[in-house]
C-alpha cells in the first residue's frame, strides 16, 4: 500500500519544519504503523500479500513472543514493582 503524503501533509502544517522533514516524518510514521499491523496479524505485509503461512522470517530478526514468555512476565513484574514504589504511602 502506497502512502498518500498529500492526504496527511495538512496535519503537519502547524509545525515549523521544512517540507523534506514533513515528508520524512510521514514516511517514518507510516512505516511504524505498518510494523504494528504486521505484529497484530502475526505476519509481514509481504507474507499476507503472497499468501504464505510462514511465521516471521528467522533471518529477519523478528521474534514472536507469546503472552507467557519469560521476558513478558519479567517486564510485568518490574512494572508492578515500580508502580508500588511510586504510589503515595
Amino acid at each position: 500500500m502506497q502512502l498518500d503524503i498529500e492526504r496527511y501533509r495538512p496535519y503537519l502544517d502547524q509545525f515549523d519544519i521544512g517540507e523534506a522533514e514533513k515528508m520524512e516524518l510521514l514516511q517514518i510514521v507510516s512505516h511504524m504503523m505498518r510494523g504494528f499491523v504486521d505484529l497484530a496479524f502475526g505476519q509481514t505485509s509481504a507474507q499476507i500479500l503472497l499468501g504464505t503461512d510462514d511465521e516471521f522470517p528467522t533471518s529477519g530478526g523478528w521474534i514472536a513472543l507469546d503472552s507467557e514468555s519469560s521476558i513478558t512476565i519479567e517486564f510485568n513484574e518490574a512494572a508492578q514493582e515500580n508502580a508500588e514504589n511510586e504510589s503515595p504511602s
